[in-house]
């Protein structure tokens, strides 16, 4: 299978290993995080990477191009 994650895919999955070693290190200089405090952390961060990394492909990509004249709607 040559499958290759998308960077939206690849971005979250470190986001939650980079939060699972700043709590180890924050373990190590003795200070208690709770389990469900990292894990919330961990799922805060996911979300916000998720959120803020665009998707490549899928059912809700628009790639209709932005003509040059185009005006944000606020």
């Amino acid at each position: 299978m040559k499958a290759k994650p998308s960077a939206k895919t690849g971005l979250t999955v470190i986001a939650g290993a980079v939060v699972t070693v700043l709590v180890w290190i924050a373990t190590m200089n003795n200070i208690e995080v709770p389990g469900q405090v990292a894990a919330a952390v961990t799922t805060i961060i996911a979300g916000i990477v998720g959120y803020l990394v665009p998707a490549k492909s899928g059912k809700y990509v628009d790639r209709t191009p932005v003509p040059d004249d185009y005006e944000a709607k606020h």
